[in-house]
């Protein structure tokens, strides 16, 4: 079957390739790498070049830090777009246990009802495991159909994720977890290894909190909102057609404040 990978290149170029190169050798699949290039670091850069040289990979040469959601919505519409059977999200600081990558794909492709699923992983920043979530998660097609794209608002990195899921619970979705789909996580590693990066993270994950909070009446877990903005006009989900500004008079003008 077709199986589309969407991963975001920023600041690793040396786990970017391990992962794109990881499941292009593996894989059973028809795989397609969807490769969103975030940064002009001229290692990352030279990384994504060099694996755009396989037909299998599309290279999206942006060059700026342009959000997470916005190219994970980009990637999503492309692949499914494109012919995709199951699209799969990772992060470019982790890397799949052998067959997981296949694994998680026929999981998703035999659960169709279920709008995501994800596995485990070894996270070395804190030494422990976790749920992949969005690290390391197949989409399928039910989530964009019912709750749509992920909220362009919430950028760089961060919340972006809580509130599709947010949304995904209000809408009734289910999702399924895998304990045999596992791998390793770095956890943040850009943020860490990137010089300034993590001082900027302080204003955009604060901003990216105090959006959420407003948008949904509470921080995560106290959530009083059953529409974005308790806003009548709104839904849970985000037309891929407006997802550049979904919420008219609540929409954030504050994108200069990613500068890294």
């Amino acid at each position: 079957m077709r199986v589309d990978l969407i991963t975001v290149a920023y600041g690793l170029p040396d786990d970017t390739k391990a992962l794109v190169e990881k499941v292009l050798e593996e894989s059973e699949h028809d795989v397609k790498v969807h490769l969103f290039l975030h940064s002009k670091y001229k290692d990352v850069v030279k990384v994504c070049k060099a694996l755009a040289k396989d037909k299998a990979v599309k290279l999206y040469d942006y060059g700026v830090n342009r959000g997470l959601g916005k190219s994970l919505n980009e990637g999503l519409l492309a692949a499914y777009g494109g012919g995709a059977d199951v699209a799969i999200v990772a992060n470019d600081d982790l890397l799949p246990d052998d067959g997981a990558f296949d694994l998680l794909a026929e999981l998703a492709a035999g659960n169709q009802d279920f709008y995501k699923v994800y596995g485990r992983m070894f996270v070395k920043r804190t030494g422990k495991e976790d749920d992949s979530r969005l690290n390391f998660c197949a989409i399928n097609p039910i989530a964009l159909e019912t709750i749509g794209m992920f909220d362009e608002n919430l950028f760089p990195i961060y919340y972006d994720d809580v509130d599709w899921e947010y949304r995904a619970r209000l809408a009734g979705l289910r999702d399924i977890v895998s304990y045999d789909v596992h791998g390793v996580h770095l956890g943040s590693a850009s943020i860490y290894s990137v010089p300034g990066l993590k001082e900027q993270n302080g204003t955009t994950f604060y901003r990216n909190r105090e959006y959420y909070k407003a948008k949904w009446g509470g921080n995560l877990g106290r959530e009083t909102f059953s529409v974005p903005f308790n806003d009548a006009k709104f839904d849970v989900r985000i037309d891929p057609k407006v997802r550049s500004a979904p919420y008219p008079g609540y929409n954030r003008t504050d994108q200069d404040i990613v500068r890294i």
